[in-house]
């Protein structure tokens, strides 16, 4: 798992720990992410930082999330 560290925005640091999970394939399409609060918990982050940066992941990229009832997954392509 990679650390957070204090050297650039918290969101900025967990969209990019997403971002490697997606491409390490260790969250797979169809798959949910974890929930908000379970990311929290994980890397001892705020809610809104937390929104934030999945906010960035795609809002940069283009990432292909897709949200239902408040859960964050990627689509199926």
């Amino acid at each position: 798992m990679r650390e957070i560290s204090y050297k650039s925005p918290l969101y900025i640091q967990l969209r990019e720990v997403i971002r490697s999970k997606i491409e390490e394939e260790e969250y797979l399409p169809g798959t949910a992410i974890p929930s908000e609060n379970q990311l929290m918990e994980t890397y001892g982050l705020n809610r809104v930082s937390v929104r934030s940066a999945l906010a960035a992941l795609v809002g940069s990229t283009g990432c292909p999330f897709a949200v239902r009832w408040r859960r964050w997954s990627l689509r199926d392509f």
